[in-house]
């Protein structure tokens, strides 16, 4: 067991996320570029996997529909789901599920606005060129 992260790193890193996240779309909102994207992917990554522990192609995958779709699946002011259909283990396991509380969608809703500045050429959620 020498390699689990423990709880504590966990939830250090997720407090840490967490207060970060909304700091970098701010500061996006007026200065949207690499610089604080690629921090802003990492961040919500590491927020991700330190509740869920989803392979990082589950995130990579995660596409813009995805997103739009968990918004208009839920009737419940708990939170959204967001269900990645394409990633390593969909095979047997099918779409990996996330779980985000309003505030947490918030940030990907922001970010949405945000990357549609970008001129993306894809529907990846997490990458804009």
């Amino acid at each position: 067991m020498s390699r689990v992260v423990s709880r504590e790193t966990l939830q250090m890193c997720r407090e840490l996320a967490k207060a970060k996240i909304p700091e970098l779309l701010w500061e996006m909102k007026s200065d949207n570029t690499q610089q604080l994207r690629y921090p802003f992917y990492g961040y919500f990554s590491a927020f991700v996997a330190a509740i869920y522990g989803q392979h990082p192609v589950v995130l990579t995958n995660m596409t813009v529909n995805e997103v739009l779709a968990a918004k208009t699946d839920t009737e419940s002011p708990a939170g959204f789901v967001v269900c990645v259909n394409n990633h390593k283990t969909s095979k047997d396991f099918r779409a990996a599920q996330i779980f985000l509380e309003p505030e947490e969608f918030r940030w990907l809703e922001t970010w949405l606005e945000l990357r549609e500045k970008c001129k993306p050429h894809n529907r990846l959620l997490l990458h804009c060129w």
